[in-house]
């Protein structure tokens, strides 16, 4: 029988053999040993020839089952050995993937506690800055409101500048006139102010006139002389009213006495 490192085949050829003795057993004796006492067993020497083969066979068998069961405990012994090589490394890598694990699971949880952090940071920050972006519109709103209210004072300024531009064109067209005025009331004042002076030397000289006729005439003559150095008088003394009251600007001249 060949030898075969495969482990079905010495199996199946160990179980061919046992079947075969059983087999032989089932049979019984030969057709040759029909007329022979049943109580009698006959054995020929073929048959005790074929019954030696079948047992070194079937020692054969059992030596070659022998090997491959001490071959399938090698094989056996090795898958052991195996299998607890692969399982301290499949232990090993499941320790490993449980510390990765756990570790994914730490990193987890640090970057959930760092989202709640940031979520609560953001929802305060938003919170602010609806608060600022509010306070900001309001704030530009008092601005607009008073931007308004200066525009509308800087338009009521350029009316009311308008309206002193127009009032000092007034003002300085009317000092214009009353610069005029007053060269035309100075030049007025100064011709009645020599007109006065002329009256008065002609008052002097009409009281001299007067006394000189009056001490030197009789009564009749003093009196007609009187009367018109009194006319005279008179007319002088109208045009010296009309000069005071024209000339506002200087001190009234008073008349002199007669």
């Amino acid at each position: 029988m060949t030898q075969t490192t495969s482990l079905a085949t010495p199996k199946r050829a160990a179980f061919s053999a046992i079947e075969a003795d059983d087999e032989d057993d089932r049979k019984g004796p030969s057709e040759s040993e029909g007329d022979s006492d049943p109580d009698t067993v006959v054995v020929q020497k073929s048959e005790i020839k074929d019954m030696a083969l079948l047992y070194t066979k079937a020692m054969k068998n059992v030596a070659t089952k022998d090997r491959l069961v001490a071959r399938l405990q090698v094989a056996l012994q090795d898958s052991k050995d195996e299998f607890k090589r692969q399982a301290e490394e499949w232990s090993k890598e499941r320790k490993e993937m449980e510390l990765k694990v756990n570790q994914a699971l730490s990193r987890q949880a640090a970057l959930e506690n760092e989202n709640a952090g940031l979520r609560s940071f953001l929802t305060n920050m938003q919170a602010h800055a609806t608060e600022t972006i509010n306070a900001a519109i309001m704030e530009n709103q008092r601005i607009n409101e008073h931007t308004q209210s200066i525009t509308r004072s800087y338009q009521d300024l350029v009316g009311e500048n308008e309206a002193l531009n127009t009032s000092l064109s007034h003002c300085r067209t009317e000092i214009e006139r009353l610069k005029l005025s007053e060269r035309e009331l100075i030049s007025r004042n100064d011709r009645l102010t020599m007109e006065f002076n002329n009256s008065v030397s002609e008052a002097a000289q009409l009281k001299e006139t007067f006394e000189e006729v009056y001490n030197s005439a009789g009564v009749i003559n003093a009196r007609h002389n009187e009367e018109e150095l009194r006319s005279r008088l008179t007319t002088v003394a109208e045009s010296i009213s009309e000069a005071v009251q024209c000339n506002v600007c200087f001190e009234p001249i008073t008349s002199p006495a007669v």
